[in-house]
């Protein structure tokens, strides 16, 4: 792979301001819609946060493709395509050098990037709009990459089969049932009916045991061997990362990795906060 220009690595480290401005999915460290935006496009070079969210969003082209997977032949000698990555994506009609890869967390699919629980733009609307290309993907079992024989087996994340447990690992509080839900001080995403019912409905099942780390990894690198260097952009509990042992199977490719909201061992915090 042909080492990147000083006009790459200048999006790169733009790239990392842009995703510290940004942060305005769901979870309780969001800032001020209006502070990031304006932060977004003073790191981006341009004036006016409140023009620039105002700026209609402008194509070239938009689409999806699946990438990755396994070829099976069955006993009766039909053929069984699964396993794969599916991945939307959207492309600017003045677009900056490197796309972002958008990968999802846990019980997620590509959904968290389309538009917060509350309703205001996601990712996918806020890069593509500061001309970024963007693919956001949903990973092999999960969402519309869901087609496989595997079994669902014993070790499904409680996460996915528990709304308690989603509330707890996207640190809005505790949850101990029988007992009803606790929230954290200071978070910032809205606790209304709606926006809780929003989130809810977007946390999304595997549909066969997860795949392990080097598979995952395999079907991402697919990705990238198909659309050329890139950034990625990780959300959550996403298992091939540089410090992840699955990460290794594609060295080349990804210019950049950028993780926030990262998964790690639940910690419950010694006093509840009171109701």
């Amino acid at each position: 792979m042909p080492a990147m220009t000083d006009r790459q690595h200048r999006r790169v480290r733009l790239a990392a301001l842009l995703v510290a401005a940004l942060c305005v999915l769901p979870g309780p460290v969001q800032a001020d819609e209006q502070a990031t935006a304006q932060a977004a496009g003073q790191s981006a070079g341009q004036t006016g946060g409140q023009a620039e969210e105002q700026k209609p969003i402008v194509l070239k082209t938009m689409g999806s493709l699946f990438f990755g997977g396994t070829v099976q032949t069955l006993e009766n000698g039909v053929t069984f395509h699964g396993d794969h990555g599916y991945a939307q994506y959207y492309l600017p009609a003045d677009a900056r050098n490197l796309p972002i890869v958008m990968w999802h967390g846990i019980s997620q699919s590509g959904r968290t990037f389309e538009s917060t629980p509350d309703g205001r733009e996601g990712y996918q609307a806020i890069f593509t709009r500061r001309d970024w290309p963007v693919y956001i993907m949903d990973q092999p079992r999960r969402g519309r990459a869901g087609r496989t024989m595997a079994e669902t087996g014993e070790a499904a994340s409680p996460t996915a089969l528990y709304e308690s447990a989603a509330w707890d690992a996207f640190r809005f509080g505790l949850w101990l049932p029988p007992k009803g839900p606790v929230t954290f001080p200071n978070v910032q995403m809205p606790m209304d009916g709606e926006t809780i019912d929003q989130f809810f409905r977007q946390q999304t099942p595997d549909t066969g045991m997860e795949p392990d780390c080097q598979t995952l990894a395999r079907t991402a690198a697919d990705l990238f061997d198909r659309i050329g260097t890139a950034i990625l952009l990780t959300k959550g509990a996403v298992k091939p990362l540089p410090s992840g042992r699955g990460y290794k199977a594609h060295p080349t490719g990804e210019s950049s990795v950028i993780q926030y909201f990262p998964a790690r061992k639940r910690e419950r915090s010694p006093q509840l906060p009171a109701k």
